[in-house]
């Protein structure tokens, strides 16, 4: 039971081993229909940040939340959204520490974001 478990938790990591990041379509909607502000505000508090723990990315998370009103669930939700283009995914204050503060700004971004959802996909760490 527990390998099928360790298998659920590897497939959601899989975003992490693509060179694209592909948006389900609920990912979309959402991303498209919420004020460019609060991704902004978010992306700020990021930039902020000199401690890239999976601790003090919560509270900046919640923080942003907080100054629009947002819950807690829906702003994990969104962001998770942004970062990963899922709904569901392992630990979302935990990859974002694991994928470094320079890439989670730019998935963040709410330009990078727009540009992403009109292609589907954007391709990461080119080079």
């Amino acid at each position: 039971m527990q390998c099928q478990e360790d298998l659920r938790v590897l497939s959601d990591l899989d975003f992490l081993f693509q060179s694209r990041l592909t948006y389900q379509q609920e990912a979309i909607e959402l991303l498209i229909n919420t004020p460019t502000q609060i991704l902004e505000t978010t992306l700020r508090y990021i930039k902020e940040l000199s401690d890239f723990s999976s601790d003090s990315i919560e509270k900046v998370i919640w923080q942003a939340g907080d100054e629009f009103n947002v819950n807690h669930k829906d702003m994990a939700g969104l962001i998770r959204l942004a970062i990963t283009g899922a709904k569901v995914s392992p630990d979302l204050f935990g990859i974002m520490s694991l994928l470094g503060k320079e890439t989670v700004i730019i998935l963040i971004n709410p330009a990078f974001v727009i540009q992403s959802l009109t292609s589907h996909s954007y391709l990461i760490n080119a080079k």
